[in-house]
């Protein structure tokens, strides 16, 4: 897990660095819209997702956006391939959507209602990974859920 950390982070930092990252890292509000743009046809549909990101989305998305779904969310995020189907009728993939939704004016803002917003490390850790189009880990070496909710056996 700290080793994707440290690649999340160092990815982010070299964005910087190469000058494609037009948002301050001192910034609340920077979104993953504002860094260079990515190409999520590249992005493969299967893999597993990062352990931070797996962290974040189980602390504070699943407890709606699990198996079955809570709280009338329209559907559940709990695998990498999860967040790479279609949002709705739209072209966008769901972390695309979900990329909107987590900033500071996102409609619906999520976590939604009175739930526990999301930490700045929380946040960091998401735009970071959209940033760079959401990109999976190896099929196998990750933590996501099962399509009932377990956990994938490695």
């Amino acid at each position: 897990m700290q080793q994707v950390g440290r690649a999340l982070a160092s990815f982010a930092f070299g964005l910087a660095l190469a000058g494609c990252y037009t948002g301050s890292a001192n910034t609340a509000t920077t979104s993953a819209a504002e860094a260079a743009p990515c190409d999520p046809s590249q992005t493969p549909t299967v893999g597993d997702l990062p352990d931070a990101v797996n962290a974040v989305l189980l602390d504070k998305c699943q407890t709606c956006h699990a198996v079955p779904t809570k709280n009338r969310a329209p559907f559940p995020l709990v695998s990498f391939e999860d967040t790479q189907k279609t949002f709705g009728l739209t072209a966008k993939r769901r972390w695309q959507r979900m990329a909107e939704v987590v900033e500071p004016g996102g409609l619906p803002h999520m976590p939604y209602g009175n739930a526990p917003p999301l930490t700045d490390g929380q946040l960091t850790t998401l735009r970071t990974w959209f940033a760079a189009c959401a990109m999976p880990i190896a099929e196998g070496s990750g933590h996501d859920l099962t399509d009932d909710g377990g956990v994938p056996e490695h």
